[in-house]
């Protein structure tokens, strides 16, 4: 298991073991091993460097991870919101209030049925013409919007998420001659909406292979938006070790093809965590982002 007591998650399951004994299990081979991977460093790092073209200004779009047959499954997009509307972001979620799950290892507080039509429809009108065309050019379909159901965290001082996959959201839209479209979203769109200052930490970490030994990390400067598909593609928000980050986060909507099974991605916690989480939820006890 990890040794580092610096990482939250370390320290949450030493407090679980020792309030809930046996009632918590704790040899958990895959758990212990993604714990200790938490401190470790990435294997490979995106930040705004990486970003930068030849003349040092930002690229609109940058490919960072690929799947097996080499096809981009995330990207980052720079300068999606300016500063104004990302203290917008934040101002309005805190007025809708942010709440923690009592049993849950993602520690961060997060706005709860949270619709915002109009954000939605801006947010998809600054997206790139590049990244319509990528998802044409993958499976012949482009995206049709950004579902208006939005999630705002903040991650204060020891918040994180362990390892999970999205689960994809979807709705129904009447048409004129009374039939129904189904738009699914197939892919996360997450934005940064804090300064740098505001925090240290808490990038999102990626584990491309499905498996803890090998992480590539993705940070995004104030504004800037990552996309990344939600199918089997494993990834984490790294504790914050300083500071508060408030992130915003959405799907992205996208038409089902006439005669193609829809099968969404569905929520889970990753290998071994997903078992930590049952345990914790069978457990006679509250996590804290304070532990």
């Amino acid at each position: 298991a990890a040794t580092h007591l610096g990482s939250s998650f370390t320290r949450l399951r030493v407090v679980l073991v020792k309030m809930c004994g046996s009632a918590f299990k704790s040899s958990n081979a895959l758990a212990d091993e993604y714990f200790a991977s938490v401190d470790r460093l990435a294997d490979e790092t995106f930040a705004e460097s990486r970003y930068l073209n030849g003349e040092g200004k930002a690229r609109r779009l940058t490919e960072v991870l690929w799947d097996e047959a080499g096809n981009p499954s995330a990207w980052v997009i720079s300068k999606l919101l300016s500063d104004a509307e990302c203290d917008e972001c934040i101002s309005s979620a805190e007025e809708s209030g942010l709440q923690t799950s009592a049993k849950s290892l993602c520690t961060a507080k997060s706005t709860h049925d949270y619709i915002n039509e109009e954000l939605a429809a801006r947010v998809a009108g600054y997206l790139p013409r590049a990244l319509q065309d990528e998802f044409r050019a993958q499976d012949g379909v482009g995206f049709a919007g950004i579902h208006s159901s939005w999630r705002i965290e903040r991650y204060d001082e020891g918040d994180a998420c362990p390892a999970h996959w999205d689960q994809g959201d979807s709705i129904q839209v009447l048409k004129s001659n009374g039939t129904k479209d189904l738009l699914w979203c197939s892919h996360t769109l997450l934005i940064n909406l804090s300064a740098p200052e505001a925090s240290v930490g808490s990038a999102t970490r990626f584990y491309p292979r499905g498996t803890y030994d090998h992480a590539v990390d993705v940070v995004l400067p104030r504004g800037w938006g990552l996309i990344f598909r939600q199918r089997n593609l494993l990834h984490a928000r790294q504790p914050v070790k300083r500071g508060t980050q408030y992130i915003a986060q959405a799907g992205l909507l996208r038409f089902l093809p006439p005669g193609k099974r829809f099968n969404p991605s569905i929520f889970a916690f990753g290998p071994g965590v997903q078992e930590e989480q049952e345990e914790l939820s069978r457990a006679d006890v509250t996590v804290r982002s304070s532990v």
